[in-house]
């Protein structure tokens, strides 16, 4: 069998095809193997012959040298490979591997080789410059899976791209485009009106689908609602859950918008048959006495109300904006690691959907005006300052009661609210290590933190004057968390007894 020879005619260095011979300076170029027409080596390693005595071929002729490849200027490439030069210092210009018509399905680089992985859209190698071609568009109404460009997607599914620097659209089937982030990424939920992740700032894109309701497009956006279109937000987004009265999303600023026609008060009451109502009356009673100490019967559940206010709640997301993406405890949310809550305070009135004029109602005071510092005063409450002059909430429904009823009795004079909290950084505390009153009336939160959390705090000595001047009291209080800035509590819902 004839030896394996380089371009120049020498044997090659290694006894293998396709390589060049002991010479540093050859230009080859390689030479492949000879090949029956069967596509098999031929018996003797020569061109023009077949691979065994019952093979039908047919013969090859060795290949011409105008086969090979050559530099612009005429003479072999440096590496036997088409696009190239014959050396680093030639002008070139490069040529292309002459192309014969492509076979159904082969795909071929812009340079006119295969591709390195038999797919469009790709080159022949890292090194070479293409272009990249998109293959053979896909009949209409049928074909496999593209992307918006027109190329068949990279691992043959919908809803994906043809690689990772096309700009797409992704599309769910022929012509239909998928859900897709502001950022060009798909949503995280595969629905529209989302972002890519909690931390993307792209825009959300409305179903395209879907007519156009909302703003009226003016310079200026004005907010609001076309009559007879779909619930959105005040942004001009459809609401989250397709209902008038709310926003488009946890991050939206709104404003809330009522359905044409609808002048009722953006407080409204929840129904008792709705799943809001069913999930916040099992919160109450969840985090009723967790430690089991108290002697006050739960109260039943008069009313939940919807008291969000849109100039509150948008203090409270630029507040946790401000604090941004830190460590959570619990069911807490991020930014601002944001906690519900409870917090209990006394009514003057008998609270019916608007909020009285009465200056002392303190459940009316916090509905119009969010939860004020100017009320965190010594004297004000005989256990308020305990843990530092801040606005106090809890995890347990009859530790918020204990500020909801008068003082040694089962009277409910109040009600409580369910708040949001921005705790952000916490700094943790337990009642049984604070052994002196150094915290009462302190002003501001700790260094490096945002807010404090005192479990067990009837084991503080502060809890313990106060149980040994007032009496020991009905309800326990199972964990304080005080924060100190008015825009880090929000009042969500309402809860009133019988």
């Amino acid at each position: 069998m004839a030896a394996p020879l380089c371009g120049c005619g020498k044997p090659t260095w290694n006894g293998l095809w396709n390589s060049l011979c002991n010479d540093m300076a050859c230009l080859g170029p390689p030479q492949p193997a000879p090949l029956c027409g069967c596509g098999r080596p031929t018996w003797n390693g020569q061109w023009n012959e077949i691979c065994s005595w019952g093979c039908s071929g047919p013969k090859v002729p060795r290949p011409s040298p105008a086969g090979c490849a050559r530099c612009g200027c005429g003479k072999p490439t440096w590496n036997g490979q088409w696009s190239e030069t014959c050396s680093r210092g030639c002008p070139g210009p490069r040529v292309p591997a002459p192309v014969a018509p492509p076979s159904a399905g082969s795909a071929i680089c812009g340079c006119g080789k295969p591709t390195y992985n038999g797919k469009w859209n790709e080159t022949c190698s890292k090194s070479c410059r293409g272009p990249r071609l998109p293959g053979p568009a896909f009949p209409p109404g049928g074909g496999g899976p593209v992307c918006g460009c027109g190329s068949p997607t990279w691992n043959g599914q919908w809803k994906e791209l043809c690689r990772r620097s096309c700009h797409g659209p992704r599309l769910v089937g022929p012509g239909v485009a998928a859900p897709r982030c502001g950022c060009g990424n798909p949503t995280w939920n595969g629905k529209w009106n989302e972002t890519c992740s909690r931390s993307c700032p792209g825009a959300r894109i409305p179903d395209p689908s879907l007519p156009i309701v909302g703003p009226t497009p003016v310079p200026v956006p004005v907010p609001g609602p076309v009559p007879g279109g779909r619930p959105v937000c005040g942004c001009g987004q459809p609401t989250w859950n397709n209902q008038w009265r709310q926003y488009c999303s946890r991050s939206c600023h709104g404003p809330r918008v009522r359905a044409p026609g609808d002048t009722s008060p953006l407080i409204y009451r929840l129904d008792p048959t709705t799943k809001d109502f069913a999930d916040l009356a099992q919160y109450y009673q969840k985090t009723w006495d967790k430690g089991g100490k108290s002697s006050f019967s739960m109260p039943p559940i008069k009313d939940i109300w919807d008291v969000t206010d849109d100039n509150l709640r948008s203090k409270f997301l630029t507040r946790c904006k401000h604090i941004g993406h830190v460590g959570t405890f619990g069911s807490g949310t991020t930014p601002g690691n944001v906690q519900r809550r409870f917090h209990g305070t006394k009514m003057k009135c008998t609270f019916s959907g608007s909020p009285c004029s009465d200056a002392s109602c303190g459940v009316c005071g916090i509905i119009k005006n969010g939860f004020l510092m100017k009320y965190a005063i010594k004297g004000n409450n005989p256990s308020s300052l305990f843990f530092g002059r801040g606005l106090y909430s809890t995890s347990a429904s009859s530790s918020a009661l204990r500020y909801a009823k008068k003082p040694k009795s089962t009277t409910i004079d109040g009600a409580i609210f369910v708040s949001l909290v921005a705790c952000g950084k916490c700094e943790k505390l337990d009642g049984s290590n604070l052994t002196d009153t150094r915290l009462e009336d302190q002003d501001g939160p700790p260094s490096g933190c945002h807010s404090r959390v005192v479990n067990n705090p009837h084991d503080a000595v502060s809890y313990k004057n106060l149980a040994s001047k007032y009496g020991t009291p009905l309800l326990y209080c199972d964990d304080e968390v005080v924060v100190f800035d008015e825009d880090a509590m929000m009042p969500r819902y309402l809860i009133t007894f019988q």
